[in-house]
């Protein structure tokens, strides 16, 4: 490759890869492929194409068994190009058209890691993290009294207290991941671990951090309303009271000009204690920056469901690290030695070893959510199309029932609701509750547009508003800040400190001119900005089940297109569904709910093969 080619390429490496360049990366690998190896040509740049295309799926890498018959434009009625070869032919004509690609040794392009083909960008990272993680899961006792620690989780007598295990791995090594649905207690736990961890350490420093402004809100108020209850020292009370929840992007000093962080490994997170919520929405990318910002002496402590959604980026960092660990099978050895004294029994351990065994604690047991929203959700899990069809046709179970809507949502089993819902948020008589109603009642589509979709239910509520009399003369096209309107920030915005994900209101006395309100520290005190301060931002009557996670609604109605869709999967409608604590209206034909059971969400990695065997290519180089 010619000295401005090696430029070029290294501009596109160094480019972080902001929105469209894979695809710029595949045409520049096809047209120097065309160049440098005519021989191989034409598989190079379908490959680049193949995975660029994948990794824009959400996928880190393409296996290249699963692709060998297949051809790239397989979903044409007429496919143009050639099937994939076998695999030992594809890999060894990648490896020779270098520097296009190669083993991760050199910074190519493509990355050929044993069966898998990656862009170097993704395959650095998943190395990097891998690295990261592992180097983390050591153990690093922190051994409280038993009698202390049986004060806060008092032993069961016949079974496994899964809580109590959990907390004490978070004090037995400096990587704690602790996985449960709704209602398992994650952060119950935290905040009883917090009770002993403050008796060892009472001048810790605790962060607390969750991937949306909505979820690190929940965090704060799940932890801090049960402190007062808790026995914990003075002076790390205090800390803790003082602690509010952040985004990832904010606790890491996240700086928009360069896409990079503040906080990364030359310059560290002060704190001693991190703690995370919702660690299924962080893609690779994030969490590698997260993990590696955490000092290596601190402790990190993942929370997350594994059955909710993937992130909307690369990468599924939870479901691996489930794949891995295999909790399933049992606490690992050192845990077991570790936790047995503090428990007051001794847990059996899994009969095989992993590197993330110690680690990892699948939480087992429902405390809170039951009744038809947790049996709903318990058989969209499992994948039982005729169980959860059953639960929503059982007249019985008044929270998780069926419902039918058009587009004006006259539907006889949502109009009491919605009209209460839009009433009290536009009619709330000050902006922090108009914002506490704004959680009442949440609209969830499983898509942005068509009949069912975002901006379609939008429109429909809008049309209600003026039906009820509660938006004034006039379209919100040329009223958009009308008095209750809810506001969906979409992009990250540090001047104003407001990140995708934050819910606001428009709120204003009358005669005076519309503010948007947001949550601040205080519930009882919200943040106010003037319209044209606003990031990127739309309306939020009805909001996407991705853009949903992390928040929780008293009631929700979840709306799935009649056409047929792949974004509408198992996982799609088992977060939808979980974000309701009160009641769940389901609006589906039964051919809808059905493909949505049976099409589970797959993400292509090889992270969880190299946390299983606890190695790396430790030649990883700068990513991309």
């Amino acid at each position: 490759m010619s000295a401005p080619q090696h430029t070029a390429w290294a501009a596109l490496r160094d480019a972080r890869c902001v929105d469209g360049l894979d695809a710029a990366l595949a045409a520049f690998v096809a047209r120097e492929a065309a160049q440098s190896a005519p021989e191989h040509a034409d598989l190079v740049a379908r490959t680049a194409a193949l995975v660029s295309r994948e990794r824009a799926a959400g996928h880190s890498c393409v296996f290249l068994d699963e692709w060998v018959g297949r051809r790239l434009d397989d979903d044409l009625e007429t496919p143009r190009t050639e099937p994939f070869p076998d695999a030992a032919t594809w890999r060894t004509a990648l490896l020779a058209t270098a520097p296009l690609a190669g083993d991760g040794t050199q910074a190519t392009p493509l990355v050929v890691a044993e069966d898998r083909v990656y862009l170097h960008r993704f395959w650095s990272a998943e190395q990097r993290l891998a690295a990261a993680l592992l180097a983390r899961a050591v153990a690093d006792p922190l051994a409280p009294e038993p009698s202390t620690f049986r004060a806060v989780f008092p032993p069961l007598t016949d079974e496994v207290d899964h809580q109590a295990l959990a907390a004490a791995a978070v004090l037995h090594g400096r990587l704690a991941v602790l996985l449960g649905g709704p209602g398992t207690g994650k952060t119950t736990t935290v905040a009883r671990m917090l009770a002993v961890f403050g008796t060892l350490h009472p001048d810790a420093q605790v962060a607390l951090a969750a991937p949306t402004g909505k979820a690190a809100a929940r965090l704060t108020d799940s932890l801090l309303g049960q402190l007062p209850d808790l026995p914990l020292p003075d002076v790390f009370r205090a800390h803790l009271q003082s602690t509010e929840a952040r985004t990832i992007h904010r606790l890491l000093g996240y700086r928009p000009d360069d896409d990079s962080f503040r906080h990364d490994r030359h310059d560290p997170l002060g704190a001693d204690l991190v703690i995370v919520d919702e660690a299924s929405m962080i893609d690779l990318e994030l969490m590698h920056a997260l993990v590696d910002a955490v000092r290596p002496g601190a402790r990190l402590v993942l929370l997350g469901d594994p059955d909710q959604l993937a992130s909307v980026a690369t990468g599924h960092v939870l479901g691996d690290v489930l794949t891995a660990a295999a909790p399933e099978e049992g606490p690992g050895a050192g845990l077991v030695a570790f936790a047995a004294p503090l428990l007051g029994m001794v847990p059996t351990p899994r009969s095989t070893p992993a590197p993330l065994a110690d680690h990892v604690v699948m939480l087992q047991k429902t405390w809170r959510f039951e009744g038809g929203i947790a049996d709903l959700a318990r058989a969209v899990r499992d994948g039982d199309v005729a169980g959860a069809s059953a639960v929503l046709a059982d007249s019985a179970r008044a929270d998780a029932q069926r419902a039918t809507i058009d587009r004006a949502l006259r539907d006889p089993g949502v109009a009491d609701l919605l009209e209460d819902w839009l009433r009290g948020v536009v009619e709330a008589a000050d902006p922090a509750e108009a914002l506490r109603l704004l959680r009442h009642a949440q609209i969830l589509c499983a898509v942005r547009a068509g009949p069912e979709g975002v901006a379609t239910l939008n429109a429909a509520v809008e049309a209600r508003l003026h039906g009820l009399g509660l938006l004034a003369a006039g379209s919100p096209a040329r009223q958009p800040f009308y008095r209750g309107r809810p506001i969906l920030v979409t992009a990250n915005d540090p001047a104003t400190g407001l990140y995708n994900g934050d819910v606001g209101v428009v709120w204003h006395a009358p005669g005076e001119t519309a503010r948007i309100w947001f949550p601040g520290a205080d519930d009882a005190a919200p943040r106010s900005f003037g319209p044209g301060r606003l990031p990127p931002h739309e309306t939020a009557w009805a909001t996407t089940v991705h853009k949903s996670q992390g928040s929780e609604y008293d009631h929700v109605l979840l709306v799935l297109p009649e056409r047929d869709s792949p974004v509408v999967t198992r996982e799609l409608l088992y977060t939808g569904i979980t974000r309701a604590k009160q009641s769940v209206l389901v609006s589906a034909t039964d051919e809808a709910l059905g493909r949505a059971i049976t099409r589970r969400t797959r993400r292509v990695s090889g992270l969880a093969r190299l946390l299983g065997n606890g190695g790396v290519n430790n030649s990883a180089g700068s990513s991309c």
